[in-house]
């Protein structure tokens, strides 16, 4: 099951997602497209971890 999550990478922080891939469409169609990560390799954090000076 996919979860919401953070992006790993220092430059973006946006949202993303985690978990298996078969639920993303669940996970981010409450996510504003301006605030979803684009980045390539995907690299989320674990779910429930915000990086720092990110507000939830």
């Amino acid at each position: 099951m996919c979860k919401p999550a953070y992006c790993a990478n220092e430059n973006c922080h946006k949202r993303t997602w985690w978990g298996c891939g078969n639920h993303i469409d669940s996970v981010m169609s409450s996510v504003p497209e301006a605030d979803q990560c684009h980045c390539e390799p995907h690299n989320p954090l674990p779910p429930g971890v915000v990086p720092e000076g990110v507000k939830k």
